[in-house]
């Protein structure tokens, strides 16, 4: 299996997890914000970690790979310390 099919398997069963699940799409730009963040955040549990369709839909929306944002309040759970340059949004 090539990287995006792994990719695409661990977005599956990551996101597809949440009980809006039925409601996300390839084409939304979720599937490249889901890979955008597991860069940034590895070690990020989404079968834990609580955010809502529109957060996570809000964030798709930036197209953050883009921009290389930093991560939003959602993804930084408290187990896990900031990157400086996440620390600019979380005071927002």
């Amino acid at each position: 299996m090539d990287a995006v099919g792994v990719a695409w398997e661990a977005y599956s069963s990551d996101i597809h997890a949440s009980p809006w699940a039925d409601m996300a799409r390839a084409g939304d730009g979720w599937f490249l914000t889901y890979i955008y963040i597991r860069q940034l955040r590895p070690e990020l549990d989404f079968w834990t970690t609580r955010f809502t369709k529109k957060q996570f839909s809000t964030y798709a929306e930036l197209q953050p790979w883009t921009v290389n944002a930093p991560l939003p309040q959602w993804a930084i759970p408290d187990s896990v310390e900031p990157r400086e340059e996440d620390n600019a949004i979380t005071r927002k």
